[in-house]
């Protein structure tokens, strides 16, 4: 990726290409996290008065260094110099919402879709938070909302799936992540969504096939080990699932910031191991 390195706006954006590559289960987090540093660091040089530049920078702190009280100080400080970026409202209730702190989360990110009612990713993540925190009926209707938005969105139909999945209606998961895949291929984020139900609904046979599928891959390209640790987990072998996650840790795996909230996490909440997995990433309070 290339950008004018004398324009801090130009700068701030190649940061976010190499976040967002890292941040999406697509490339491996500490291939280009780091370049997103370099790109955020030029553009702070050149003018640290850009909002963009310090909602990067939180969003590096959060997904890649998980330092949550500097992220939360970029992303306060983002939205001081540009209170009306309706992102930076969205971002903020979303990194609120890995931290526990549902009912801010909840209106930070209610303020980005009143700034920008038309931004998908909003509606998406919003969607997200409320699937987590069960309100599934709430979730669908805005993560439906999004897909109106924008039919073709892989994350969209993806996210949808998920909530289906979460709210036990398999078949409806089914179709709508086949339809992600459809869009965007074997991502091993939808794989997992899928091992997810056929676990749950006695097709042990394909989640396995889909658990080996992800191994093979992972000998070959990134797959976030969330992913494998999820799935070793429904199929009920929980130490492998805590040997994916000692991994996922180590390599920056995004998904770990979610440990709080994120259900996939469940099954292994009762294991004293996942104790010091919340104390490694600060996050046992």
């Amino acid at each position: 990726l290339n950008s004018d390195p004398h324009n801090a706006l130009a700068c701030a954006g190649t940061a976010e290409a190499y976040v967002w590559l890292g941040g999406t289960g697509i490339v491996r987090p500490r291939e280009v996290f780091p370049k997103a540093r370099e790109a955020a660091m030029r553009a702070l040089e050149l003018d640290e008065t850009l909002a963009e530049t310090h909602f990067q920078l939180g969003l590096l702190a959060w997904t890649y260094d998980f330092e949550w009280s500097n992220a939360e100080k970029h992303l306060q400080r983002a939205l001081e110099l540009n209170p009306n970026l309706p992102q930076l409202h969205s971002l903020y209730g979303f990194f609120l919402a890995s931290m526990g702190r549902f009912d801010e989360s909840l209106a930070s990110l209610m303020r980005g879709i009143f700034l920008d009612p038309l931004s998908q990713v909003a509606h998406i993540w919003l969607g997200q938070v409320l699937t987590w925190l069960g309100r599934f009926s709430d979730a669908i209707d805005r993560l439906h909302t999004a897909l109106e938005l924008n039919p073709t969105s892989w994350n969209a139909n993806h996210m949808v799936g998920m909530a289906y999945r979460l709210n036990s209606n398999h078949q409806e998961a089914i179709e709508a992540l086949k339809q992600a895949m459809a869009l965007a291929g074997r991502h091993p984020w939808s794989l997992m969504e899928l091992a997810l139900i056929y676990a749950a609904s006695g097709g042990t046979a394909q989640a396995e096939a889909i658990h080996d599928e992800l191994v093979s891959r992972s000998l070959e390209e990134y797959v976030p080990p969330t992913t494998l640790s999820f799935v070793s987990a429904a199929l009920g072998r929980v130490d492998e699932a805590f040997e994916w996650l000692e991994m996922a840790y180590d390599e920056r795996d995004t998904l770990m910031t979610w440990v709080k909230l994120l259900p996939h996490f469940d099954p292994l909440r009762e294991d004293p191991r996942f104790t010091l997995v919340l104390e490694k990433m600060e996050l046992s309070a």
